[in-house]
This record gives structure tokens, sequence and C-alpha cells, in this order.
């Protein structure tokens, strides 16, 4: 059955992407990229010809997932004689118009449309269908065809030309997540209240300067992606997300740490990456669940000795910042599993041989003198970075640094100094 799937490599897709982007630019007057680009093109018209034969010749019944990605299809192939067909893959073509009506797929549960041209979508109601990628085409609005489909549970819209989210989204009580990454949306109350049942949300790179002040509505929404637009406060409503778990501010414009999040108690996950922030809060320790804090790319100069007490936190990403000292008490942060604290001014830093669980370290780029020999006793550790720092060490030990590392590197460890 392996003929039956048709993969596309990374070259493909690259190629696709840029002719479609319009961004191929100086690589248009570049003979050797036009040669292989021409060799692309041909390799999907051999998979066109290879499918349409395997259409053909297989028997109907033994087809449940087709993969007909970069095939230089410019309309849906004939599949109405194909009942057993649970997932379909039509990305990487031509397609304008996907028109699927007249084919009544009674198994069908996972539809795969990325990287065309698809500006009109027509489906007939499938019954069991539950994950649609329409990511990256042209459509301009959500496909009212898509309302047909009942136990619909993801729909991926990222990278389109959508700017309003309608009435039937609120009707598909099955849907658990929906993307509108990438898109010109406005997020205004109507869309907030069409919204409010979705448990997974993405919305980033919408270029959204702030949020509606029915925030709250939005009972339902367990994780919320925001990141790449143009937020610097929140409205006081968003401290009533009660059920969110994770939240995603990566890439805005906060210059102060917004107080709606200190009330978010059961948060797991906060992402506040490549923002404007000077300080922390101490009331961040409040967030007793949080397993993953994300704080890198700010402009922060000092933490507040509350983080201690996120007994739950794993993950803590705080590089890129302006920290002059190392926290002594992420000693007694034992629970911790990666530790990142690249990239800023710390010149010394205390034993770290309590935080038994921790398993990557990065302590690259900062102002350390003294090499820490006893991180290399520490077994658990699988990645350990410390390159960039002004060591001072000799060459009988630059040697054994350098056997260290082969040491580790036969056992599937990463040492990089």
């Amino acid at each position: 059955m392996r003929k039956l799937f048709l993969f596309l490599t990374a070259l493909h897709m690259l190629s696709l992407n840029a002719q479609k982007a319009g961004k191929i630019n100086n690589l248009e007057k570049d003979t050797a990229f036009l040669a292989l680009q021409k060799k692309w093109e041909q390799v999907a018209l051999e998979n066109k010809q290879k499918l349409f034969y395997i259409l053909d010749a297989i028997h109907p019944d033994s087809l449940s997932k087709l993969n007909a990605s970069n095939a230089a299809l410019t309309e849906i192939p004939n599949l109405k004689k194909f009942h057993s067909l649970k997932q379909i893959n039509l990305s990487n073509n031509a397609l304008e118009k996907a028109n699927f009506k007249k084919i009544k797929l009674l198994k069908l549960e996972k539809l795969i449309l990325e990287r065309n041209n698809i500006r009109k979508l027509k489906l007939p109601k499938y019954q069991k269908l539950e994950s649609i990628s329409l990511h990256e085409n042209k459509l301009k609005r959500i496909p009212r065809t898509i309302k047909k489909q009942k136990n619909l549970k993801i729909l991926d819209l990222s990278n389109n030309n959508i700017k309003r989210i309608p009435r039937f989204i609120k009707k598909l009580d099955q849907l658990e997540e929906i993307n509108l990454n990438y898109n010109q949306l406005k997020f205004n109350k109507a869309a907030a209240r069409r919204i409010a049942h979705i448990e997974r949300v993405l919305i980033g790179g919408n270029d959204i300067s702030e949020l509606p002040d029915n925030i709250e509505v939005m009972k339902g929404v367990k994780r919320l992606n925001l990141g790449k637009n143009a937020l610097h406060s929140l409205p006081e409503g968003f401290s009533r997300l009660t059920q969110l778990k994770g939240v995603v501010f990566y890439e805005n414009r906060f210059k102060t740490f917004p107080p709606e999040i200190l009330k978010l108690s059961g948060l797991y996950e906060l992402d506040f990456y490549h923002n404007q922030l000077q300080t922390i809060p101490g009331e961040i320790g409040q967030l007793k669940h949080l397993k993953q804090l994300f704080l890198a790319y700010n402009h922060i100069e000092e933490l507040p000795s509350e983080i201690q007490e996120l007994d739950s936190l794993k993950y803590f990403y705080i590089h890129n910042n302006k920290l002059p000292l190392f926290p002594d008490w992420l000693t007694k942060m034992v629970q911790l599993e990666r530790l990142d604290l690249s990239y800023n001014a710390i010149s010394d830093i205390p034993d770290l041989r309590s935080l038994k669980n921790l398993t990557d370290l990065d302590l690259q780029q900062n102002l350390m003198g003294q090499f820490p020999w006893y991180l290399l006793d520490m077994t658990q550790l699988n990645l350990l970075i410390l390159k960039g720092n002004p060591f001072e060490i000799t060459n009988k030990e630059k040697k054994l640094l350098i056997e260290t590392k082969a040491s580790w590197n036969a056992k599937g460890r990463n040492l990089i100094f």
C-alpha cells in the first residue's frame, strides 16, 4: 500500500510556498533555481500520472488514506467510488475551487487541503468528518459549507485573508480547536461570542491591538494563542477566563505585566516571549499550577523571589534579558527540568546540585569567569550549554573538556562550551 502515498520533500514545499506568495524575488533570475523549479514541476506531473493510474487500478474498498499532495492538481479527482476513504490529503496543489458536493464519503474523518489557491469550498454533509485544514490558501471568508459538518472538532484556517467569524461557527458545538493565525481578523465582541465554546483558540498574527470588553464570554477557552499581535494591555474581564490553562502573548507590546493574569490560578503555561517587560510582580507566585513560564527576550533586570513558590514549575526560560545575578532561591526549585538563563549578565552561579530533576541547562553568553566543573558530574543533565562565557581555563582543562564532551556524546548527551 506504500505506493498509494505520494510524499513531498521539504524542497518541494519551499518552492510552491514561494511561488504562491510571490516571494521568489531575485531567485527568478537565478538560472540554477529555475532549472530546479522545472524539475520540481516535472516531479509533480509524474505524481499526477501515478495518482490517476493508482485510482484507476486499485480496488475501491482497499483505499482508506489518500495522499495526493504535490500532484499538479487543478481540480478534485473523481473519488466517488472510494467509499472507505477516511483521510484525504490534497495539499501543495493548484486547486482554486474545491468541490466535493457529489462525492459521498461516509467514512471521511480528515480532509487536508493545505497550500493551494482555494477561494471556494463546497462540501456535502459528512457525518464523521472531524478535521479540516485549509492552511495557506486564498480564502476571504470562512466557507459556509463548513456549517454542515456537525461533528467537526478541528478547523485550521491559518494563513488566509479572513476578516470575520460568521454566526454559524457558534452552532458547531463539537468544535474544539479553531486556528485563525495569520489572517486579517477583526476580533470584536461578536467574534468573542461566536467562539465562546471552543477550547483551543489560535488568533495570532492578526495585528490585534486590543481585546473586546466582553472577552469573559469565552468561558470554554482553555488554550489561547494571541502571539504576534499588538497588545499592550488586557480588559478586566480577561481575569474571569477561569478555564484557561495556557496563554501565549509571544511578540506583543506589553511593557508592564498585566494584573489580570495573576487571577488565573489554573494556568499551566504562560508565554511572554519577545515583549518589553521590565519587572515581574511578586504576585506571580499565586499561579500555583504553572508548569511552563516563558519570559525570554524582555528587559528584566530582577526576578521576584516569589517565583520559588511555583511548586509545579518545570520549564523556566528567562534568557535574553538583563539579569546580573543568578537567584540563589532557584536552587530550591527541585522540580525544575529545563532552565535557560543564557544571554544575560550573570557572573557567578550557586551550587545547582540540588536540582535533581534538571535535564536541560543553558548558561551561554553570560559573564562567568570561573568554570562550574561540578556541573559535569550532574549525570541527569542531557543538555549543558556554557559557550560564550569568559572562562579562565588552562590548556589541560580544555583538553579535559574535549574528552568529557566526547564521553557525553557517546551516551547521547550534549555538552557545548
